[in-house]
C-alpha cells in the first residue's frame, strides 16, 4: 500500500477501497467519521442504495434474510403496514429481465396510447 501511495497509483488505491466487506474497519470508519457525514449532508445528495453483494451472500446471511423477511410479515399482520423484503443481490440476468419487462410495458403503453410514445 505504501508503494502504491508514493508512485501515486490514486485510481489502483481507490479500486482496492472499494472492494474492502462492509464489515472492514474502513467502512465501520467511515460510518462513523463525523466530518464525512457533515460534508454528505450539506451535499445534499442521496446515499446510495445498500446493495448486497454476491460474494458476501453466504448460506447464513440467506438464511437469516428469510427469517427477517418472516418476521417482517408477523410484524405487519400486527400493524397493518407491509414490511419491504431484505435486500438480495441482484444478477446480471435478473437485471436483464427487468429490462425486458420494462420494455414490453413500454411498448404495450406506446399501442395503446399512442400520445405517450417515447422519443
Amino acid at each position: 500500500m505504501a508503494e502504491l501511495w508514493k508512485t501515486r497509483r490514486w485510481r489502483f488505491l481507490l479500486d482496492l477501497i472499494d472492494q474492502l466487506p462492509r464489515h472492514s474497519r474502513y467502512s465501520e470508519a467511515q460510518a462513523d467519521d463525523e466530518e464525512l457525514a457533515d460534508a454528505i449532508i450539506r451535499s445534499s445528495r442521496e446515499l446510495p442504495a445498500y446493495k448486497v453483494r454476491l460474494a458476501e451472500f453466504d448460506a447464513v446471511r440467506e438464511e437469516l434474510m428469510v427469517v427477517s423477511d418472516r418476521l417482517g410479515t408477523l410484524i405487519s399482520m400486527k400493524s397493518g403496514k407491509p414490511l419491504p423484503p431484505r435486500p438480495r443481490p441482484v444478477t446480471a440476468i435478473e437485471r436483464a429481465r427487468e429490462r425486458q419487462r420494462r420494455n414490453q410495458h413500454e411498448e404495450l403503453v406506446a399501442q395503446v396510447l399512442p400520445h405517450k410514445r417515447p422519443e
